[in-house]
């Protein structure tokens, strides 16, 4: 795969078009049938022969046909049955050997999936109405943006455990317009990708579509373009030396905090892994955690509760029901701070941790424990 930030997809190759008798077939007569050109560089550049490439979106089973082409094994859910069986048919119209298509929803059918080298997939878009009203879980037919997110999010938090350590996920979204309202659907969908998985890079897709003529002051677009998003199923490393330093300050002003996890077990060259964050245990006392959130907002930090952004006046309410808060700090040469705020209930977890901990000063270049 080039290293270029874009990539020109070419007009399609007839012998993969969707076949003419499938398009009669389907609800959408296959207007919204992807490039088989568009999926084979990734799958290229981000698998092995033999590894297994998963589509949460299956559709037409255009990332399964690609993935045959470059003998790698396939796997699809699709919600609406009648496009899986549509999917089925493209497969074996091109006889294809490795590809299974589930006809189901990726949610129901996470549970029952192999673990996946490769998650590849075009994001449903928002708004697009769906003839099927029966079939109630289709993305496109989400009544609300709000929702519709949600759905992805959730879709996301399911796949997590089914990629293997070190595997990508891609998945390819578009900005779109519905009515007035431009809706930013793929930076929302690079946010929501990037609570669960390390976003790693970025390919914008350029389409050879003729363009639309349209008054310069309209500002419309005949979209020919959109994002490959690709991400990674690892850790993002964050900076010992600004964590313990955060974690320092953090401690005189908060007596009786503790730090305890992977950072203290790095820190105490009791781990050989690099810690992704620091796990801080505190008091449950809501009145004391709204202060500590602001202590941290006043320091740059991002708050968020399962992903989801926080301001600290609300933190208390928020996380009431959730006992975990996470705050998140980048500074302008990469540094890079993930702090972990656990307030469980009750003191089993304060003495757990607390077995393991040591006290700041004994340690001179790392934080195992404070309090």
């Amino acid at each position: 795969m080039n290293n270029r930030s874009w990539i020109v997809i070419p007009e399609q190759d007839p012998q993969y078009r969707l076949p003419e008798s499938l398009r009669a077939r389907d609800v959408f007569s296959g207007r919204d049938c992807g490039y088989v050109e568009q999926m084979r560089p990734f799958i290229r550049g981000f698998s092995k022969p033999g590894d297994l490439v998963f589509d949460p979106f299956c559709g037409f089973a255009t990332t399964l046909l690609a993935a045959e082409l470059d003998g790698r094994r396939g796997l699809g859910t699709e919600a609406d049955a009648a496009r899986a069986v549509l999917a089925e048919d493209r497969l074996a119209h091109h006889r294809c050997t490795q590809q299974r298509v589930i006809a189901n929803n990726c949610i129901d059918a996470a549970s029952e999936l192999p673990m996946l080298d490769l998650i590849l997939t075009s994001v449903p878009y928002f708004g697009c109405r769906w003839p099927n009203e029966s079939d109630a879980g289709q993305l496109y037919r989400t009544e609300s943006y709000a929702q519709f997110l949600e759905s992805m999010r959730r879709i996301f938090v399911a796949l997590k455990p089914k990629l293997a350590p070190g595997g990508f996920i891609i998945c390819m979204a578009e900005n779109v317009r519905l009515g007035a309202q431009f809706v930013p659907l793929a930076w929302d969908v690079a946010r929501m990708l990037g609570e669960r998985f390390a976003i790693c890079d970025e390919r914008i897709l350029v389409y050879e579509r003729d363009g639309i003529d349209v008054p310069a002051p309209a500002l419309t677009s005949n979209r020919s373009h959109e994002y490959a998003l690709i991400a990674r199923n690892e850790p993002r490393a964050i900076s010992i030396e600004a964590t313990t330093a955060i974690l320092r300050d953090f401690a005189s002003a908060f007596p009786g905090v503790v730090v305890y996890g992977s950072f203290a077990a790095a820190l105490q060259r009791t781990s050989k892994s690099a810690p992704s964050d620091a796990d801080v245990l505190v008091p449950c006392d809501m009145g004391a955690i709204g202060r500590m959130a602001a202590w941290l907002e006043q320091r740059d930090f991002r708050l968020l509760r399962w992903g989801a952004p926080l301001e600290a006046i609300t933190v208390a309410a928020a996380a009431r029901d959730s006992y975990y808060i996470r705050a998140e700090r980048l500074t302008n040469t990469g540094e890079l701070v993930i702090l972990d705020l656990s307030f469980e209930p009750g003191d089993a977890t304060l003495i757990a941790a607390r077995r393991t901990a040591k006290n700041i000063d004994s340690i001179p270049v790392a934080v195992a424990a404070i309090g």
